[in-house]
């Protein structure tokens, strides 16, 4: 089994529309896997499992989770 997390830090500092597009990047990213094509996508949340292809070493069918966590800076 697989995890992989995106750690996003938001300051108050940050360009909102930088903010607004890794958001929008990170849905399509998720929507490229079937299983979670109709899946709520939110902050802070682990999703899956999802099967990605495997190679070398890697056995064939790998589960694999996402999530993404946000962390507000002061």
């Amino acid at each position: 089994m697989g995890l992989l997390v995106v750690h996003e830090f938001r300051s108050a500092n940050l360009n909102t529309d930088k903010l607004t597009q890794n958001a929008t990047d990170w849905q399509n990213f998720v929507r490229v896997f079937p299983e979670l094509a109709t899946v709520g996508i939110e902050e802070n949340q682990i999703l899956g499992p999802v099967a990605v292809l495997g190679g070398g070493r890697v056995g064939h069918s790998v589960p694999l989770h996402l999530g993404k966590l946000v962390t507000e800076l002061e």
